[in-house]
C-alpha cells in the first residue's frame, strides 16, 4: 500500500526538483543526484508535497526578480549613456569664457595647418614676395591686436582659433594669443 502512495505522489513529483541533502545540487525527485549519487526519495506525505510547491513557488518569484532586475539593468545602462552624452555636449561649448583669448600683437594667421607650415617656412626663408602672392591668393590673413577669438586648440608652437562671430578656424602662432 505504501508503494502506491509514494507512486500517485510520484506523478504528482515528476517535473519538480529540489536541492540534495547531502551535497545541495539541484536534483529531480525519485533519482540520483548527479554530484555525490545520493537517491533523492519521493515524499509519501501531503504536507511535504504543499511544502515542495511553496519552495517552487519562491524559486519562480526569485526568477522573476532576476528578469526584473535585468529590466531595470538595461534601463539604468541607457540612463548613464544619455547622462554622459548631456555632459559631453555641455563640456564641449567652444563659446564659454574660459576659450576666449585676445591677439596681443597683430599678425597673419592660415586657414589651414598646411597653408600654416608655409606660412612659416616664407617667414623663416624671409620670401616677403612669396608670402606677399600668399596672402593674396587667400590662404593667409592679417589679424589685428586686440582681436577677441575663441581657442579651439592649443599646440605646443601654434594653435587653432575662431574668431568671435565666425565660424572659421584660423591657426595662429601661439605666442600671439593671451587669455582674456
Amino acid at each position: 500500500m505504501r508503494k502506491t502512495n509514494q507512486q500517485k505522489v510520484s506523478s504528482d513529483l515528476t517535473s519538480l526538483k529540489t536541492s540534495c541533502p547531502k551535497c545541495g545540487a539541484v536534483t529531480k525527485y525519485g533519482s540520483h543526484c548527479k554530484n555525490c549519487g545520493n537517491y533523492i526519495i519521493i515524499p509519501s506525505e501531503p504536507r511535504k508535497i504543499t511544502h515542495i510547491t511553496a519552495v517552487l513557488d519562491k524559486k519562480q518569484k526569485k526568477q522573476h526578480n532576476q528578469k526584473l532586475s535585468s529590466t531595470q539593468r538595461n534601463w539604468i545602462i541607457g540612463t548613464i549613456i544619455i547622462i554622459t552624452f548631456l555632459i559631453i555636449g555641455s563640456l564641449g561649448n567652444r563659446n564659454s569664457t574660459s576659450n576666449l583669448y585676445t591677439i596681443n600683437n597683430t599678425t597673419f594667421v592660415a586657414l589651414s595647418k598646411n597653408g600654416f607650415d608655409e606660412m612659416f617656412r616664407y617667414i623663416i626663408d624671409n620670401d616677403n614676395q612669396a608670402l606677399t602672392s600668399f596672402r593674396l591668393n587667400g590662404y593667409v590673413k592679417t589679424i589685428y591686436k586686440g582681436t577677441d577669438v575663441y581657442l579651439i586648440s592649443a599646440h605646443l608652437s601654434y594653435s587653432v582659433v575662431r574668431l568671435k562671430g565666425s565660424n572659421q578656424n584660423l591657426w595662429i602662432a601661439s605666442e600671439f594669443l593671451t587669455q582674456k
